[in-house]
């Protein structure tokens, strides 16, 4: 986590190592998922906090009450979607399909589109 984005004021309880934008949620500290610009500038997309161990529950977590946004990521069957990409912690995740890649409490995961073409 980047050092100049920590901050005070996060209770004791969730441990020290988090973003400005990170929360508790009963004790546990979470995840922040953050949005490419591209998406941001079509849609309102602000960066989220969720709790989970996989990709797949911190997506489900931080995606629960926006179902257009989860419909940009995800397929109708929980899979990544072809052309969207998602680094965790500055690396490409490497399970697309069950998304089962491990997120620590203090991961970060970027969501952006996938490029091709020559």
């Amino acid at each position: 986590m980047n050092q100049a984005l920590r901050t005070k004021g996060i209770p004791a309880y969730c441990g020290e190592k988090y973003d400005v934008l990170a929360d508790c949620k009963n004790g546990q500290a979470m995840a922040i998922i953050r949005f490419t610009s591209h998406l941001v500038r079509h849609r309102p997309a602000p960066a989220l906090t969720a709790v989970g161990e996989t990709v797949a529950e911190v997506l489900a977590d931080g995606l629960t009450d926006d179902d257009l946004l989860r419909g940009y990521v995800l397929d109708e069957q929980g899979r990544l979607r072809k052309h969207v990409n998602i680094y965790l912690d500055g690396t490409l995740i490497a399970d697309r399909v069950r998304l089962s890649d491990p997120v620590q409490p203090d991961s970060e995961l970027y969501v952006l589109q996938a490029l091709s073409g020559g």
